[in-house]
C-alpha cells in the first residue's frame, strides 16, 4: 500500500488523510503540536484565544458527511471546533482497519524528491522531521506528500517545486 505523508493535522490535513484512506492509500500525519486541530487546537498550542467563536455558523462551517453534535453553539467556540475535529478524526481516521498513523509533536523540516531507477521509475519523497519530545531527527521515504500546514506558517518551497 502506498504511504503518503500529510504535514499538518488541522482541518485540511484531516480531510486529506481521510480521502487518502478512501483512495486506498496509507497516510501518516505529522503535527508539530501536541494534538490535532491546527489553529483550533484548544490544548494550549493552537492559534486561537479562549472565548473566540467562529465567524461562520455551524450550518456553513462543517464537513458535508459529519454533522455537528446536538447542542453546539450556532457560532462554535474554540473548544467546540477542536472537539468537532477530534470527533471527525475518531470516526474516519482512527476507527477503521486502514487507519492512519499520527506523529504528534513531530516537526517536518525537509522534503526532498527522490527518484529511484528500477524497471519502473518511481518518484518518492524523503521526509525529514524532528521529534520535539526527544529532540531526535528522523527520515523516511513516502510515495507522496500533502502539505496542509495552514496559513500561520511561512512557506519554504522545496527545490523540485520551485523548478516546475
Amino acid at each position: 500500500m502506498l504511504e503518503v505523508a500529510v504535514i499538518g493535522a488541522g482541518a485540511s490535513g484531516l480531510v486529506a488523510a481521510r480521502q487518502l484512506i478512501h483512495a486506498g492509500l496509507h497516510p501518516t500525519i505529522f503535527e508539530a503540536s501536541n494534538a490535532i486541530g491546527g489553529a483550533w487546537n484548544s490544548k494550549g498550542t493552537g492559534k486561537m484565544w479562549n472565548g473566540l467563536h467562529t465567524n461562520l455558523s455551524k450550518y456553513t462551517c462543517r464537513f458535508s458527511d459529519f454533522p455537528w453534535p446536538d447542542g453546539t453553539s450556532t457560532f462554535p467556540s474554540v473548544d467546540e471546533m477542536h472537539d468537532y475535529l477530534e470527533g471527525y478524526s475518531d470516526k474516519f481516521l482512527t476507527s477503521s482497519p486502514s487507519s492512519c498513523n499520527f506523529q504528534l509533536e513531530c516537526k517536518v523540516f525537509n522534503v526532498e524528491q527522490v527518484t529511484t531507477t528500477t524497471a519502473i521509475q518511481n518518484s518518492n519523497y524523503k521526509v525529514e522531521w524532528t521529534d520535539l519530545t526527544t529532540q531526535t531527527t528522523h527520515s523516511r521515504d513516502f510515495g507522496g506528500v500533502v502539505v496542509a500546514s495552514g496559513f500561520f506558517n511561512t512557506p519554504k518551497w522545496p527545490a523540485f517545486v520551485r523548478n516546475l
